[in-house]
């Protein structure tokens, strides 16, 4: 049996339930204290994370604050994105 899901919720969801192992960026695995951190060796190379906005809503203040607060949180905050031991 397998589950595939490009979802990391869902991927999330999947190895707290005892499916298996997912590959999820650390501050996903730091939300729910069920999962538990695998060393790989050697350890998988950084992604990229893309935060988009479609054009029609890019003048939106609302959108405008959050995305700036989501980058904001990327930039500033480096305790939710190392790794969890």
């Amino acid at each position: 049996m397998s589950f595939r899901t490009n979802s990391q919720s869902n991927q999330s969801v999947a190895a707290r339930a005892g499916a298996g192992i997912a590959l999820l960026p650390h501050f996903v695995g730091k939300m729910d204290d069920k999962l538990v951190v695998c060393e790989l060796e050697p350890e998988p190379p950084p992604r990229e994370l893309w935060l988009i906005i479609r054009r029609q809503n890019r003048d939106s203040l609302h959108i405008r604050a959050v995305a700036e607060h989501i980058a904001f949180v990327f930039a500033n905050e480096p305790v939710f994105f190392e790794k969890k031991r």
